[in-house]
């Protein structure tokens, strides 16, 4: 097996950030790709997230979800 590091690249890409506390982290990827897709715009990668670490909140986090799109919104 090969293993390199690459850049990650994701067309039409969008974006949803929140501060939720880290035991609720699936739900709102989930949420996120069951609501985006019709006949006309639909998904086209994985939902890939982020997290920063809250300094005065360790029970929560602050969440990045990314996913790629078939075409600009």
């Amino acid at each position: 097996m090969v293993v390199r590091e690459e850049a990650l690249v994701i067309q039409n890409a969008i974006c949803v950030e929140e501060i939720i506390p880290h035991e609720d982290w699936f739900k709102h990827a989930f949420s996120l790709r069951s609501n985006i897709g019709n006949q006309e715009v639909y998904s086209t990668s994985l939902v890939i997230f982020t997290v920063e670490e809250m300094a005065n909140e360790p029970a929560f986090g602050k969440y990045t979800y990314y996913m790629g799109l078939n075409t600009m919104v």
